[in-house]
């Protein structure tokens, strides 16, 4: 956690460098009055992208800090999964020399009925 502050957001980015070989974040990478994330990596890294065209997970970055690769995810729960399944993971996978492997599919159907909605068959991906 870190408080909605540029300078600790910096300072959080910076000492991260020193403890891991990726840096991952969640919330603050889009354009509100509170996100911090992209305005620090570009005062103490480099982007070297950021938002893409999915839907949910638009405001991913993709950077630097120093040489630590940076992936910074949305804010919203099903935008990290989302990003994290499609881009994230098959990155740290690659950055480890293993194969990248299409997550599982898994399929159920609800077994309840809910505010006049009838259960419907689902698929999510599952690694």
């Amino acid at each position: 956690m870190v408080p909605d502050r540029q300078e600790a957001t910096q300072h959080v980015l910076k000492k991260a460098t020193l403890r891991g070989d990726v840096i991952i974040s969640a919330g603050g990478v889009s354009v509100g009055e509170e996100d911090y994330v992209k305005k620090a990596i570009d005062q103490v890294g480099s982007m070297e992208f950021w938002k893409v065209a999915i839907k949910p997970g638009k405001p991913l970055a993709f950077g630097y800090v120093d040489k630590t690769p940076f992936i910074g995810l949305p804010g919203n729960p099903a935008s990290v999964f989302t990003t994290f399944m499609i881009l994230a993971r098959p990155f740290l996978l690659a950055c480890q020399c293993s194969p990248v492997t299409i997550p599982r599919r898994l399929k159920a159907t609800a077994q309840f009925a809910k505010d006049g909605r009838r259960a419907v068959r689902s698929t999510c991906a599952v690694a």
